[in-house]
């Protein structure tokens, strides 16, 4: 099993969520798919796991426009720029832009489970990846509190 870094899963959530232009229901279309739905789900839960686990991290991350996966690009709030903390991730002065539209892609995402879910029409049991994201959706709220 490959061993990710808690940034590089982080970074690698972020990049999915802006590559799919914060379209949840594109997500989806990989989780129901027959070709990539099961290996789509476990790569989600993986990486649920790790920002849930890595909640201050997820929340102070800045996605830069240009964002590739190196370690130059990864940027978190709190400390001064260019300034490396111990996991090895860059930070930066500038606001998380990101968080709120990489937030509410995921939260809409477990909604969109949960509908297809409760008419059985999603192809597999989808029960740990809700767990999953009854996590991070509770991580969310208190967040905002």
């Amino acid at each position: 099993m490959m061993y990710y870094s808690k940034c590089s899963c982080i970074c690698l959530v972020y990049l999915v969520v802006q590559t799919l232009s914060y379209d949840h229901q594109v997500l989806l279309d990989y989780l129901i798919s027959k070709d990539t739905g099961i290996s789509c789900a476990e790569y989600l839960l993986r990486c649920l796991r790790k920002v849930c686990d890595s909640w201050s991290l997820f929340v102070e991350f800045l996605v830069e426009d240009s964002l590739a996966p190196t370690k130059n690009h990864l940027t978190f709030l709190d400390d001064e720029p260019d300034e490396e903390n111990e996991n090895g991730c860059k930070h930066t002065q500038n606001g998380g832009q990101y968080f709120k539209e990489a937030k509410e892609c995921l939260l809409s995402l477990k909604i969109s489970i949960e509908v297809l879910h409760q008419k059985n029409l999603f192809p597999y049991n989808p029960n740990v990846l809700l767990n999953s994201l009854t996590r991070f959706q509770e991580l969310c709220f208190e967040e905002e509190k």
